[in-house]
């Protein structure tokens, strides 16, 4: 049975991506995440009320897209998949994680 924890969260979950989707930069922001409320960067999306927390792969994944950039403003309109990596261990379990890919940069034109 799937684990449904979390399924109303205000962040994305591996749960909830069952299919890869396509989402739109809006905002990224710094916010308290997680049980020790550990500030990190969270992104959130046009299309999407949730966020997604942004971990050391993702935020590098980001940031080489876009030049190197250290500067999360930058990131506001880049066109993003997010999908499942099922393969992820972690404490020594699978338990899959989020991975983004960046589909066009944030100031990229159409056809670039």
């Amino acid at each position: 049975m799937p684990d449904l924890r979390g399924l109303n969260s205000k962040h994305f979950k591996v749960a909830h991506i069952v299919k890869p989707v396509v989402l739109t930069i809006k905002a990224i922001v710094s916010e308290e995440v997680g049980q020790q409320k550990q500030t990190k960067g969270v992104v959130y999306f046009i299309e999407d009320a949730r966020g997604l927390v942004l971990n050391d792969t993702r935020y590098t994944t980001l940031m080489a897209a876009h030049d190197g950039s250290e500067l999360t403003e930058k990131y506001v309109g880049a066109v993003v998949e997010l999908a499942v990596n099922p393969n992820v261990t972690f404490n020594g379990q699978r338990t899959g994680s989020i991975i983004i890919r960046v589909i066009k940069p944030a100031g990229e034109q159409v056809g670039e």
